[in-house]
C-alpha cells in the first residue's frame, strides 16, 4: 500500500537534483558519496582558510591555537590553558566569527569557541 506522501517524496527526489538520476528514493549518504566521487561537487577546504584567518588576526598567538573541529555551526579552537582561552575569547570570539562568516560562508560557522585542550597534547610550535 503506497501513501500519497511516499509518491510525493519520490517525485521530489527524482526531480529536485538534476545531477543524480534515480527512480527510487535512496539514502542521502549514498547520493552525497556518488556526487563526491563524480567530481560534481567538491569538499571545501575551510580548514586552510580558518588557519589563514587565525594567522592574520592572532599573529604569533596563532601558534598556540589548534582547530579542534566544526560541529553544528560551532568552530572549536583548542588552546593550552584556561587563561589563554579566556583572553582569546574576550578579544577575538566575535571578530573571528564575523570574519569567518564572510570568508567561508560554506562552512556554516555561527559561533567560535575557545576550549582548553584535553590530554596534555601540545601544538608542534610549543612542543
Amino acid at each position: 500500500m503506497e501513501f500519497e506522501g511516499d509518491r510525493r517524496l519520490e517525485w521530489v527526489q527524482r526531480n529536485r537534483d538534476w545531477r543524480v538520476s534515480r527512480r527510487m528514493p535512496v539514502a542521502a549518504g549514498e547520493v552525497a558519496r556518488e556526487l563526491l566521487a563524480s567530481g560534481r561537487i567538491a569538499v571545501g577546504d575551510w580548514q586552510a582558510v580558518v588557519a589563514a584567518v587565525l594567522e592574520d588576526c592572532l599573529g604569533p598567538e596563532a601558534r598556540h591555537v589548534e582547530i579542534g573541529g566544526l560541529a553544528r555551526g560551532v568552530l572549536t579552537l583548542l588552546v593550552v590553558d584556561a587563561s589563554r582561552a579566556w583572553a582569546l575569547r574576550m578579544r577575538w570570539e566575535h571578530q573571528l566569527r564575523d570574519l569567518l562568516c564572510r570568508r567561508v560562508p560554506e562552512a556554516g560557522i555561527r559561533s567560535v569557541s575557545f576550549r582548553v585542550r584535553s590530554g596534555g597534547r601540545r601544538p608542534a610550535a610549543e612542543g
